[in-house]
């Protein structure tokens, strides 16, 4: 059996000297003042009040305005924002930043061609501002493991630049 005694006499730290005054002496702890928890309601109620447009949160105000780009250039396609991650390696993945998939196999002529039907179905969109080498590295190796998908990659234009998209395809 421990005695009191044998606890006190053992080497312990300053911080639980102060938790524990009634078993080393010293003036009693007093708890800090906190805030009181607001129920759920109160914390519902705050972010009704808080306005957030409608659609998907952006990472990027680039993000949002080419969204607005693709709705205008595919107004009968499916697009989405960030809709999947796509598996590249262990441990490494590429989530494209808009997927679009047309609708009608005709919607989308192949190459010189308008006759022919589209060869891509879905297409991965990814909007930078600059590229990173690990970025670029991703986004060749999707297009090399997912050949069924077209990707591109847009760049904003400086207004001195004459403003607008570049446009970089990525083949498998």
């Amino acid at each position: 059996m421990t005695r009191l005694s044998d606890i006190k006499s053992l080497p312990v730290s300053e911080t639980v000297r102060r938790m524990n005054p009634e078993l080393f002496g010293g003036p009693p702890v007093v708890a800090p003042k906190v805030k009181p928890l607001k129920y759920a309601n109160e914390v519902a109620e705050e972010l009704a009040c808080k306005e957030q447009p409608p659609g998907p949160r952006y990472r990027s105000k680039w993000e949002r305005e080419f969204h607005e780009v693709l709705k205008a250039r595919f107004p009968n396609a499916w697009i989405e924002y960030e809709p999947m991650r796509l598996r590249l390696a262990n441990n490494t993945t590429y989530t494209p930043d808009f997927c679009v998939a047309v609708r009608e196999m005709n919607a989308v002529p192949c190459g010189d061609n308008p006759g022919l039907p589209a060869l891509h179905q879905i297409t991965f969109w990814e909007c930078k501002g600059y590229w990173r080498a690990s970025a670029r590295v991703k986004i060749k190796v999707a297009a090399r493991l997912y050949p069924w998908a077209k990707f591109i990659a847009v760049v904003k234009q400086k207004k001195k630049d004459g403003g607008g998209w570049k446009e970089e395809a990525f083949q498998p």
